[in-house]
């Protein structure tokens, strides 16, 4: 069995230091990292092997402040010499990003080379564009690549970021070589300037992130690769905190073989629908999502392999989502899996779109009474959905004040197969068929429509049903 250690609240008297080569790691107690973790998805756990192979390399050593704080500034075009309304924390070496001043009136981030805690600090590097009474804060994307950069080059290579605000305006590009970035205390990486976090280009390498929390106008963690048929095993992305802007991503994934995400949680914001997004997998292969809580989102998951034949093994156990636009969309993929997971009041939970072979088990699905889409939807207007098997399941469709809609909905799809199933509904139909050409079987389950609700539990919409197939 692999042992555990869990790292303390930074900051208490008896924190276990990681860097100090005298510290017996087996013999550490367990501890709490924090006290949201604990209130959502249990402690930070690091596998042993993370925390005992150190040294590591922090990146405050290379100049990462940690710090949110911010002021307004004004510079010059083709100057160095920045005039701040107050100091604030800014010390030589820090990064820092100034609102505008740079080449077409793009954000200036540089380095401050001297004057660091004053209020006139000079720069690495010239203003493009004059601004005046700007914001002005830290950045740290020069220093976390500077660390990654140093680190590749020791064998042990170990990121360790500890508590604060880290804002990274530039993207971090992941080395070609295993690498784990590991927050402890629960540290902020807030992406500004629509731009990413973290990037990783290169195929058989692992990456591990553990224990951050992504805020911000970004997208936080982006595998974008070479298109490969070769299968590797290449992320692993576990205790992390994802709360972006609308239209971003927490994980994008492209072209990315196998890989783990786990014991993640995935905030959209406080309306549920329109906040930011979590998961968008294209043309990958193998991406496993275990004990994740997914929450207000307007996309949860979208798998989209319209575009590539090779997206396929999306598999999703003990997943929560409540309050999503669009929870889970499978669009052109194949190989689905989902189990003992609860995908509950959602505009559109769960989506089946041209997905070939799927599985769905021990889940409870519900629709909202908000709008008029089903639970679950099937349908595919090329007849890819097929081979599908639901069992074990309950689907629940919620009151509609006009009795319009269906809590299961089926179109375009072949050899389908309910069992025990249960289909409690509000709705005008339990299970609806459109369209032609339907196999569809139905095996010990049970259909409640409650009362002056529910008027048929199995229907047929089509009146051309002469090629569907319907037993039970």
């Amino acid at each position: 069995m692999t042992d555990y250690i869990v790292k303390k609240n930074r900051g208490d008297a008896d924190d276990v230091d990681i860097n100090s080569d005298d510290v017996d790691i087996t013999a550490q107690p367990t501890y709490v990292v924090d006290d949201l973790y604990k209130r959502s998805y249990g402690p930070t756990i690091y596998p042993q092997d993370v925390i005992a192979k150190g040294p590591w390399v922090d990146v405050r050593s290379f100049g990462a402040s940690g710090s949110a704080q911010q002021t307004t500034g004004t510079i010059a075009t083709g100057t160095t010499s920045l005039v701040l309304t107050d100091a604030k924390d800014f010390s030589n070496g820090m990064g820092i990003r100034i609102d505008g001043a740079g080449a077409s009136g793009a954000d200036l981030v540089t380095t401050i080379e001297s004057g660091g805690g004053t209020t006139t600090p000079v720069l690495a590097d010239a203003a493009s564009t004059t601004v005046s009474s700007v914001t002005v804060d830290h950045d740290d994307s020069i220093a976390f690549q500077a660390a990654i950069n140093a680190v590749i080059l020791t064998d042990n290579k170990n990121i360790f970021v500890p508590g604060g605000v880290y804002n990274l305006a530039t993207k971090i590009s992941l080395p070609s070589s295993d690498l784990d970035i590991v927050g402890i205390g629960f540290p902020i990486i807030n992406v500004t300037s629509g731009g990413i976090a973290f990037e990783q280009t290169n195929h058989n390498v692992l990456t591990r992130f553990i224990g951050l929390k992504f805020t911000g106008a970004g997208i936080g963690i982006k595998y974008i690769m070479e298109e490969l048929s070769n299968t590797y095993y290449e992320y692993e992305i576990s205790h992390c905190y994802f709360e972006h802007d609308a239209g971003y991503y927490g994980i994008h994934l492209e072209n990315a073989r196998e890989g783990k995400i786990s014991n993640c949680f995935f905030e959209g914001g406080s309306v549920s629908w329109s906040g930011g997004n979590g998961i968008y997998s294209k043309k990958t292969v193998g991406t496993h999502v275990s004990q994740c809580d997914f929450h207000s989102c307007n996309i949860g998951i979208f798998q989209d392999g319209a575009a590539s034949s090779k997206s396929a093994g999306l598999s999703l156990n003990q997943v929560s989502m409540l309050g999503c636009d669009e929870a889970v969309k499978i669009d052109q993929a194949d190989d689905f899996r989902m189990v003992n997971s609860n995908i509950d009041y959602n505009n559109y939970s769960v989506q089946l779109l041209g997905v070939n072979r799927a599985r769905i088990s021990g889940c409870f699905i519900a629709g909202t009474n908000l709008d008029d889409n089903p639970a679950l939807i099937m349908d595919d207007s090329t007849e890819r959905t097929q081979l599908v098997s639901v069992s074990d399941c309950l689907f629940q469709g919620y009151y509609d004040a006009a009795n319009t809609y269906d809590t299961v909905y089926l179109n375009h799809t072949k050899n389908c197969h309910f069992t025990d199933c249960n289909f409690t509904f509000y709705t005008r139909y339990g299970l609806s068929i459109g369209g032609t050409d339907i196999h569809l079987r139905v095996t010990n389950c049970t259909f409640a429509p409650r009362s002056t609700f529910g008027v048929n539990s199995i229907y047929t919409r089509d009146t051309d049903n002469s090629t569907s197939q319907v037993t039970g």
